[in-house]
């Protein structure tokens, strides 16, 4: 089992831990937006280095939204930010399972962007570009929830191509 830092940068702006497995990678973050961008990166590779090249940059999209949704609006009962959360990806035959899971019970919710506006697309985006997503409350103990994303390979035939867009 190989044990990897996300520190690559002062630790108030990124701190974590991966383990990789055959087959599975396993992130532990202090959220930042550094750590963020270092998460997606290291899936990416780690993907990449799995054989699925044409799956690595949606599924770090992907997890680098949920992530951030995890920064900037999951809450600890007292009120203070969770400031931490867990990724788990997973190859399973044809394809890719990733799990976020942080403290926060709230459930995300889809919110209408306006044209002007800058934020509001990160569940819709993920919608898009995975096969298939799933928000549970986890066990009481720690609690929280997890939002579990599915990437399969080839893509499902209801999914739009670039040709039928």
């Amino acid at each position: 089992m190989a044990t990897s830092s996300l520190r690559t940068a002062p630790a108030e702006q990124a701190s974590g831990r991966l383990q990789a497995r055959p087959g599975q990678m396993d992130l532990e973050l202090e959220l930042t937006e550094h750590s963020i961008s270092s998460a997606r990166r290291l899936l990416r590779e780690g993907v990449r280095m799995w054989g699925l090249e044409a799956m690595a940059d949606d599924l770090g999209l992907v997890v680098a939204e949920l992530l951030t949704n995890v920064l900037r609006h999951a809450v600890q009962p007292n009120g203070d930010p969770v400031g931490r959360c867990r990724c788990v990806v997973q190859r399973v035959p044809n394809g890719l399972v990733a799990v976020v899971h942080d403290d926060d019970p709230t459930l995300p919710r889809e919110r209408t962007a306006g044209e002007d506006d800058l934020a509001g697309r990160g569940l819709r985006i993920v919608r898009e570009l995975a096969t298939t997503m799933a928000v549970a409350p986890s066990p009481p103990a720690p609690g929280g929830k997890d939002i579990t994303v599915v990437f399969l390979h080839p893509p499902t035939s209801d999914r739009p191509t670039e040709a039928a867009a």
